[in-house]
């Protein structure tokens, strides 16, 4: 039983060293990700009884998710979304459906793996998860159009991904299931999960106008999103895909057609303050740390629990895997964009994370699952193989462009030079 002063000297740990994270990578362009992950291993390795901590990890999770989500639809607006889809859907689901066959393929007929396994594998590592791939991207300075597309992408990957996987897990067999039933439902699925977020907002714009009002309600916001998260749970609906249009639709620009038309029919939907914004910046960013703190322990407890054989027989599983869904990226990105220089911090986006664990720890519950020890190895290997090639692909690419501003620079203020001189008058 660790003592609660243990935890709480744990807990200052993590937040200081996030903000120390936070500040190495503005200078360094490491991201702090991954090392929040890293500072997850060595919780582990210390000694510390984690436990505890990883008993609230699926809580934690659910929470990260919700206000991330808010976040970045915050800086998502509905003209970028229409863009994104109407620009990458090809890349959106030609990936997602090359990288599953190709996992089943893998798994099934190289690593043996039963057909059922390999299926659901496949169908878990098509996704792109939005919490770790929105919180590097908002630090890259790339055109928000490409953020627009890669948000987008995380977001509708993942929430396929839950759904395909849950319609899977219960089938005796799949010779019930029907494509078109499927399509069908995910359509509806999205639709009714964007109508409750776009509604929740202008409900909360009503609430929160007078809410303002009273001391001691900036938090309200906060809640009313994890609110949100579990009711839309509970009514069948997107958890992510509700969050996600509620932020956006009360984000939406003071000159947007929407909150005009909401304007006309007397709606007010709410403007967050600067403060505001400020307080809910800080908020997600300590969330998102735990969260990342927890995906280290949560790996270094599973990973570590092997012989160095089978652990290095296991992870050259994974490490083909990765490899191969980064393959599949370069060709799809290739075929549609040709060589183009957006095409890497593109390429990179493909990271697994909680998600995928969350799903094949449910599925191996459900399932009588004989070699579930393969089965946890090779997603968990695959989550830490993928975080880490986005990781260094954002820092190799933050430093590139690092590099190119100040030669830039410097060119620029040699050619003043050279100008200056030039126009001196010949005494």
């Amino acid at each position: 039983m660790v003592s609660t002063e243990t935890i709480l000297l744990f807990i200052g740990i993590i937040i200081f060293m996030a903000h120390v994270f936070k500040a190495f990578f503005e200078s360094t362009k490491i991201p702090d990700v991954l090392l929040l992950i890293l500072l997850g291993f060595c919780i582990t390795a210390s000694g510390f009884d984690s436990a505890e901590f990883r008993s609230s990890g699926t809580i934690l999770f659910e929470m990260a998710l919700a206000l991330i989500l808010f976040e970045a639809g915050i800086h998502l607006k509905f003209h970028s979304l229409y863009v994104s889809i109407k620009k990458f859907s090809g890349l959106i689901f030609s990936t997602f459906i090359l990288s599953a066959l190709v996992t089943f393929i893998i798994t099934h007929y190289l690593f043996f793996f039963s057909f059922k396994d390999a299926v659901i594998l496949g169908a878990i590592m098509a996704s792109i998860s939005p919490a770790v791939v929105i919180p590097l991207i908002e630090s890259m300075n790339i055109s928000e159009k490409l953020k627009s597309a890669i948000i987008v992408e995380s977001t509708i990957t993942d929430v396929i991904s839950i759904f395909l996987v849950i319609s899977l897990m219960y089938l005796p067999n799949y010779e019930n299931f029907e494509i078109t039933s499927f399509l069908k439902s995910l359509i509806f699925l999205i639709l009714k999960s964007t109508g409750i977020g776009m509604l929740a907002a202008i409900i909360w714009s009503c609430i929160f106008l007078k809410l303002r009002s009273f001391p001691n309600t900036i938090f309200t916001s906060i809640a009313f999103i994890l609110i949100l998260f579990g009711i839309s749970h509970y009514i069948n609906a997107s958890s992510p895909i509700t969050v996600l249009f509620f932020s956006m639709t009360i984000s939406l620009p003071a000159d947007s057609k929407l909150r005009l038309f909401f304007k006309k029919i007397k709606i007010n939907i709410i403007e967050f303050l600067d403060t505001e914004k400020i307080l809910y910046n800080e908020v997600i960013f300590i969330v998102k740390t735990f969260f990342f703190v927890y995906l280290g322990i949560e790996m270094s407890s599973f990973l570590g629990s092997f012989s160095a054989i089978k652990f290095s027989f296991y992870y050259a599983q994974s490490i083909i895997v990765t490899i191969s869904i980064f393959a599949v990226r370069y060709l799809v990105l290739t075929i549609l964009n040709g060589k183009n220089e957006n095409n890497l911090p593109l390429l990179a986006m493909v990271p697994k994370g909680l998600a995928a664990a969350v799903l094949i720890s449910l599925y191996v519950s459900k399932n009588n699952i004989e070699n579930y020890d393969n089965i946890y190895f090779l997603t968990y290997g695959v989550i830490l193989n993928s975080i880490i090639i986005t990781s260094s692909v954002v820092y190799y690419t933050e430093k590139k462009r690092l590099k190119s501003d100040i030669d830039e620079t410097q060119n620029n203020s040699k050619n003043i030079i050279k100008t200056n001189e030039s126009s001196e008058p010949i005494k």
